[in-house]
C-alpha cells in the first residue's frame, strides 16, 4: 500500500496554514476531499494534536502498527 492520499494530506498540510490549521482542529472535514482509504480516513479522524509535528509522529505510529516493515 502507497499511502499516496496519506502524502498528500501531510504535503497540504505543510505549505497550506489553513488548511493545516482545518486538520488539526477537524480532521474529518479537512480531509473530505482527500481520496483516502476507509483505514486511512478512521486513523487520521482519531488523531489528537496540537501541532503538525504531533500529528505527522501519531500518523507514523499507526503507520508502523498497521502495516509493520517486514523482517528480513
Amino acid at each position: 500500500m502507497t499511502h499516496q492520499g496519506l502524502s498528500e494530506v501531510i504535503g497540504t498540510a505543510l505549505v497550506d496554514e489553513q488548511f493545516r490549521q482545518a486538520l488539526l482542529s477537524n480532521p474529518g472535514e479537512a480531509i473530505a476531499s482527500f481520496d483516502l482509504a476507509s483505514d486511512e480516513v478512521n486513523a487520521l479522524v482519531r488523531i489528537r494534536a496540537a501541532t503538525l509535528e504531533q500529528f505527522a509522529e501519531q500518523l507514523a505510529s499507526w503507520l508502523g502498527r498497521a502495516h509493520p516493515a517486514p523482517s528480513c
